[in-house]
């Protein structure tokens, strides 16, 4: 799979047998591959965005969001869900 940057440069997406998501196609000035790892949108559970507008499917970190402790979270479209299961934020 492909997307087009910005810039338009072709960016290849691949993901790996663990999940992990590695964006390349970037090339330092040497010509050396680039790889990029996602970083995803910080918030804390008093700030996280209303779940509904962001959208089903969409990821941000939570530094505090179970039990004060950093998770990832996931938007189910009404809520924000960490991989636990848990609610981690209702908007």
């Amino acid at each position: 799979m492909a997307i087009t940057s910005i810039h338009g440069r072709r960016l290849g997406i691949e993901v790996g047998t663990d999940d992990l998501v590695i964006l390349g196609g970037l090339k330092k000035a040497s010509g050396a591959p680039v790889a990029m790892l996602p970083k995803l949108p910080t918030y804390t559970v008093a700030t996280v965005p209303s779940a509904s507008t962001a959208g089903a499917g969409t990821l941000i970190y939570v530094s505090n969001g179970l039990a004060g402790a950093p998770c990832v979270a996931v938007s189910n479209g009404t809520s924000w869900i960490s991989p636990a299961g848990t609610a981690v934020a209702s908007s």
